[in-house]
């Protein structure tokens, strides 16, 4: 389950300052057609999968995941990289080095959202095989899908938190705001950083990370998938009487 869950779809307001430039219009419009993608393809294997759920088993579990990844779509990712967009000109290095932490945050939501495109499109496609592995990709697609979650929570906190900082400080300051003012960018400061930071651990370790870079991650990866799936499968397997014995030697 996802440690944050946001009070709707309503978009956190910036000033009328604020509005997406013809340079990150084109980025608009690409991680908005991936969205709509990724909602369409998460919307069909609901739809299929709601058909075969039964309680506790990997469809079922392939059914919630795909349902709350459209409600994290739908309720706040989209509009929260929107907000994100329009605000990050205000704290670019300059006009010609365009960079910044919200930037690099939007980045991040475009990465966790093409691996999940990847993984439910493959879904899509082999979900009806014999050899499809419901039990690993109903795991994969929960583990991303509780990544998505939290960066939606972070999406919120940070369309919060600009609005304490409309100066192009990328935290807020104690000399231009009220102390009231500052006493709420502090504590959604604090807040913010104490969401639950397990979800981008485990399965998901290094999904940021150019792909380049994977093959040193990898090891770590499989690693930290056999620690979190370790208790599982000695869980189910010793409920299976024939292989008490082998449960016993490992």
């Amino acid at each position: 389950m996802d440690a944050y869950v946001d009070s709707g779809s309503s978009e956190v307001q910036l000033l009328d300052s604020c509005s997406v430039d013809d340079r990150d219009d084109e980025s608009w419009r690409e991680i908005s057609s991936l969205l709509r993608l990724l909602r369409s393809c998460a919307v069909e294997n609901a739809e299929y999968f709601s058909s075969i759920a039964v309680s506790g088993s990997a469809w079922e579990r392939l059914y919630t995941s795909c349902s709350r990844m459209i409600d994290h779509v739908d309720g706040g990712v989209t509009v929260g990289v929107y907000a994100l967009l329009r605000a990050a000109p205000m704290f670019d290095y300059s006009q010609q080095q365009p960079g910044n932490g919200y930037r690099s945050f939007v980045t991040v939501v475009h990465k966790c959202c093409l691996h999940l495109l990847t993984l439910v499109r493959y879904i899509r496609v082999n979900r009806e095989s014999y050899l499809f592995r419901a039990e690993h990709y109903s795991h994969e697609l929960e583990a991303y899908v509780t990544v998505l979650g939290q960066l939606r929570a972070c999406l919120y906190y940070l369309q919060k938190l600009v609005l304490f900082c409309m100066d192009g400080s990328l935290f807020p300051d104690e000399n231009t705001l009220s102390p009231e003012e500052y006493h709420t960018a502090e504590y959604l400061l604090k807040d913010f950083e104490s969401l639950c930071q397990e979800a981008f651990y485990g399965r998901c370790l290094g999904f940021q990370v150019e792909c380049t870079h994977l093959e040193c991650l990898s090891v770590c990866i499989l690693y930290a998938e056999t620690f979190v799936d370790a208790p599982l499968l000695e869980t189910e397997l010793s409920r299976a009487p024939s292989c008490r014995i082998l449960c016993c030697h490992c």
